[in-house]
C-alpha cells in the first residue's frame, strides 16, 4: 500500500500490517522500516480526515478531547506520578 488510505478495510489492513512490522527487530532505512513509516503517515492522513471531529467540542471548535490535551492535562495535574 502506498497510496492515500480510502476505506475501512485498507485502515485496518495498514493498523494489522503496523502491528507486525512493529514486532520486529527493524533496521533503520531498511525496505520494511521504510514501509512502516510510509504506512504510519497514510494512517496518520486517513485518521485526521476521518476521526479529528471526534476530538472537538462543537459548541466552541475547542479540540479539548484531543488526546495530546488530555494528556497535557494529565501531565499537570501529576496524577500519575508516584513519589519516591
Amino acid at each position: 500500500m502506498s497510496s492515500i488510505i480510502k476505506s475501512k478495510k485498507q485502515y485496518e489492513f495498514a493498523l494489522e500490517k503496523i502491528y507486525n512490522l512493529m514486532q520486529k527487530d527493524l533496521k533503520i532505512g531498511s525496505k520494511e522500516a521504510n514501509e512502516l513509516d510510509s504506512l504510519a503517515i497514510l494512517v496518520e492522513d486517513y485518521e485526521n480526515r476521518h476521526f479529528s471531529e471526534a476530538f472537538v467540542d462543537t459548541e466552541s471548535n475547542d479540540p479539548k478531547g484531543t488526546p495530546d490535551s488530555v494528556w497535557d492535562s494529565r501531565l499537570r495535574g501529576n496524577d500519575f506520578l508516584i513519589n519516591i
